[in-house]
């Protein structure tokens, strides 16, 4: 049931949301769903010392994540070479990893900061990951391959 609320929020609430917000125009979006990220991942931090099961099930806690999706669509794109944007997803895949790996445990409380560090390196991957063959080149390695045979 939590899952079919967030995702009414996301699928019906949050659109209206932007579309009121690309009536002030392309930049202000972006520095506005910049700032609901900030003040989000703020407010989603305290939540989560005061009350952390609100902090983790109301939508309200989660906005600044859907913020930070969204306003990849407006960060203008950048010049660099397939190689550069390769080394910059490989990067922000193995931080997402290392963070993963040593950063959570079964005591970790989400959203809060991890969460905001998480939604970050998110949008470094689907910014940076948009290169057909990338995708392309890891799902043919032997890994992916063998396993999906099993």
């Amino acid at each position: 049931l939590w899952s079919l609320g967030v995702e009414e929020q996301f699928y019906f609430v949050f659109p209206l949301f932007l579309v009121f917000l690309l009536k002030t125009g392309r930049g202000m979006t972006f520095i506005i769903l910049t700032a609901v990220f900030l003040v989000g991942c703020l407010q989603s931090s305290w939540q989560l010392s005061e009350d952390p099961n609100s902090a983790f099930f109301l939508a309200h806690n989660r906005i600044f994540q859907f913020a930070a999706g969204a306003a990849i669509v407006f960060v203008p794109a950048v010049n660099v070479s397939r190689r550069v944007a390769r080394n910059i997803y490989y990067c922000a895949l193995a931080t997402t990893v290392a963070i993963s790996i040593f950063l959570f445990d079964e005591n970790s409380l989400l959203p809060g900061w991890r969460g905001g560090l998480i939604a970050l390196l998110a949008c470094v991957l689907i910014y940076f990951g948009g290169l057909p063959s990338l995708q392309v080149s890891v799902l043919k390695h032997p890994y992916y391959s063998r396993t999906g045979k099993r």
